[in-house]
């Protein structure tokens, strides 16, 4: 690109050519399918007695991403993990895992 900008600037016929489809105005773009994720939590709500943990929770887990979880002690990060893995239903809203996923988890 750089030769590209130095061409540009000598006022070099040539540098028209060496540009990329996209700056010429040609096709630039492919569209893919978007990916499916491997796990989603939509509108997911849960509270134990007068604590409510999430309310309309929303989250999309992608094949590929790490994904830590940081909070004080009771603030529902194991119950999240639950709710995904199945073990604990939610007051609201639905969790999945795509078919053919082993979700990992090591207890506490």
């Amino acid at each position: 690109m750089s030769r590209l900008i130095a061409m540009g600037r000598a006022g070099s016929s040539d540098a028209a050519q060496m540009r990329p489809a996209e700056l010429r105005g040609g096709p630039c773009c492919v569209t893919l399918p978007a990916p499916m994720p491997i796990a989603t939590l939509n509108n997911l709500s849960k509270s134990f007695g007068h604590k409510t943990l999430f309310e309309k929770l929303n989250l999309s887990i992608y094949r590929g991403q790490r994904i830590g979880m940081i909070g004080a002690n009771g603030s529902g990060k194991t119950t999240l993990l639950k709710i995904l893995l199945g073990q604990i239903t939610p007051d609201d809203g639905s969790s999945s895992v795509r078919t053919g996923v082993t979700v990992g988890y090591l207890e506490q």
